[in-house]
């Protein structure tokens, strides 16, 4: 099952969404998911993204956005916004939960990984030098 958030609905305006027009398609991008996710026997799930930011991913409390990026609660802490919005959109639309302690550390320390198609593997990113 693969969950999305709800790209067509996060433009507002009339105007923006005319600027963003040419750069940006939504629906071609959801089509072509959905063929690529049908081709593999994966089900495509379009889902809300309201307040996924807006609650603490460990305990459901709200949380303040004090800048962009950073999602502050007042009883677990403080995590990387984008991941938080992530795991609660998996939360609320699959069975899967993690322990609160693994999703702390998860939250806190988030990591890039590459893909190195010649080995066909995922890699922790560290530093492109030690890949060459």
């Amino acid at each position: 099952c693969v969950s999305r958030e709800d790209l067509v609905e996060e433009v507002v305006s009339k105007r923006t969404r005319e600027l963003l027009r040419g750069f940006f398609a939504p629906r071609q991008i959801i089509d072509s998911l959905r063929r690529q996710c049908e081709v593999r026997g994966l089900e495509v799930v379009e889902v809300s993204e309201e307040n996924t930011s807006s609650v603490c991913p460990v305990c459901g409390q709200r949380v303040q956005r004090p800048y962009r990026g950073l999602v502050v609660c007042k009883k677990c802490g403080q995590f990387n916004a984008d991941l938080s919005a992530a795991y609660n959109i998996m939360r609320n639309n699959t069975s899967v939960s993690l322990d609160r302690a693994v999703l702390k550390r998860l939250l806190n320390y988030p990591r890039t990984y590459i893909y190195l198609i010649k080995e066909q593997k995922w890699v922790e990113k560290k530093s492109l030098n030690k890949l060459k």
